[in-house]
């Protein structure tokens, strides 16, 4: 007898509260041969409700359901071969099942094809594909389809760029209460980079409703009003809400910044063991990056898995290099690695080190403050500071335990992008390089647009590809237009 008989005769037989009879009934249907029963099964056992988590037996059981054809199953049979639940990853057979499930009348294997060509799972990349699929279940009242369809139309990604159109369908998203589309719809009316008037009241109140409905990195998001606004002051603020005027679009900066020497220090680290869990993609992160902000132009300097005096000693160099570089100069500083806050302070961990409690943190880790500083130290024109350093470090006391990176504030002249927001983890990716460093490395080798519409961009594509878990984030105080790709 399967061993999942043995479970459904063994919580047969006891007194059961409702739920786990309605789980046994399932069970036993499930193995009697009803299909949509062992796709709800399959369900079970991926979520852990009811019975004990096991991926292995939900692929089971999502095979049986998706070989007698059903929708749900054939579904959940692909998103298992997508990220690897239960059995290797293999996105080809994933697509493979994603277009059955879809025939099969799926609403949700309809979106995961447009998320398939979005991104290029087990498929080529194509824009125009994904809409067409994201239209097909967006038209299907589909709340993720339709959020997703209007970033599309948002970045005139597969259809001409369409603001309005992109507001109506994250509107409907909303309405259907997909908290992500009242995330993308604040951010529209906080950033106003295309050509939305500003409303921070709206923005606000659309942040807060995504934070009710569960998407809590939102929260990051909220502009923090004045305690007390006097009313001389209140003449020079515009006017929100209903009443408010139509405000020009947003000029994210001031004037150009003249051409200049662009420097780039990169530093990746993963070789943690035996110290720390070792991380695989730092070390494929920083090399995508530095081969992407070469062909930006800039001069590189990276290294890899760095011990803390390597780490000083090429900041230390970087910053002399700025110093000698003359006038105009930018400077850019990107991290993968193991990172962790205590009492407000962000700490990116060099290798080598048993770091193991917040003595060993403030003694051995990098302060990316001190970092901050001593790249102004050197004055170059602009700063830029990426730290994708917020996975999870395995000691206790420190903001790592519970994930991400305290929020920095940016100095004048320059902008700090963070993979995820402040007090979130970041993907350390399922493929050879994380979520954030490919949209990135993407976004830096495409576009010309300013740097906050790049930062943007990756934000965008990082919520996709992770299905809402991460959003990047940044805090800026630029005084000039910077581009990765001069006019």
């Amino acid at each position: 007898m399967k061993p999942c008989l043995w479970i459904a005769l063994a919580i047969m037989l006891l007194p059961l509260p409702a739920l786990a009879q309605d789980v046994a009934a399932l069970i036993q249907a499930a193995d009697a041969g009803d299909a949509k029963a062992q796709t709800k099964v399959a369900g079970l056992y991926t979520t852990g409700k009811g019975v004990p988590r096991d991926y292995q037996l939900a692929f089971e059981y999502y095979t049986r359901a998706a070989e007698a054809g059903d929708p749900g199953g054939l579904n959940g049979l692909a998103i298992a071969y997508g990220i690897g639940r239960g059995v290797a990853q293999d996105r080809a057979t994933a697509f493979k099942y994603y277009r059955l499930a879809a025939e099969a009348g799926s609403q949700a294997a309809t979106y995961n094809l447009g998320l398939s060509y979005e991104y290029g799972r087990g498929v080529a990349q194509d824009y125009v594909k994904a809409v067409d699929f994201y239209t097909r279940a967006a038209s299907l009242n589909h709340p993720a389809a339709q959020n997703m369809l209007g970033r599309l139309y948002q970045h005139g990604q597969g259809v001409p760029q369409d603001v309005e159109r992109a507001k109506s369908l994250f509107k409907q998203s909303a309405h259907n209460g997909y908290a992500a589309a009242y995330f993308n719809l604040g951010l529209m009316f906080r950033d106003g980079l295309d050509g939305v008037p500003i409303n921070l009241d709206d923005a606000n109140a659309f942040f807060e409703q995504a934070v009710k409905l569960g998407y809590s990195q939102a929260a990051s998001f909220i502009v923090k009003a004045p305690a007390a606004i006097s009313p001389a002051a209140r003449d020079f603020l515009p006017v929100t809400g209903e009443n408010a005027a139509p405000q020009p679009a947003f000029n994210p900066t001031g004037a150009k910044v003249p051409s200049g020497p662009r420097l780039a220090l990169v530093i990746a680290n993963g070789a943690y063991e035996p110290n720390m869990t070792a991380l695989k993609n730092p070390v494929n992160d920083g090399r995508l990056m530095a081969t992407a902000l070469v062909k930006a132009g800039f001069k590189v300097s990276d290294h890899y898995n760095l011990t803390v005096i390597q780490m000083k000693d090429a900041l230390a160099t970087f910053a002399d290099a700025i110093r000698n570089a003359g006038p105009n100069a930018t400077a850019l500083f990107f991290y993968a690695g193991h990172g962790a806050a205590s009492e407000g302070i962000n700490y990116l961990i060099p290798v080598g080190q048993p770091i193991k409690n917040l003595t060993g943190l403030q003694t051995y880790g990098q302060s990316a403050d001190a970092i901050l500083a001593l790249l102004d130290s050197a004055k170059p024109t602009t700063t830029i500071v990426i730290l994708d350093a917020c996975r999870n470090v395995p000691f206790s006391g420190s903001r790592g335990e519970e994930g991400g990176l305290a929020q920095m504030n940016a100095r004048n002249g320059s902008i700090i992008a963070y993979s995820t927001a402040p007090g979130k983890t970041a993907e350390d990716g399922d493929g050879d390089d994380s979520p954030y460093a490919t949209a990135l490395a993407e976004m830096i080798r495409q576009s010309d647009e300013p740097i906050e519409i790049v930062f943007r961009r990756v934000r965008a594509k990082v919520i996709g590809e992770t299905q809402n878990q991460q959003t990047p984030w940044e805090s800026t105080s630029l005084l000039s237009d910077f581009s990765f790709h001069a006019h």
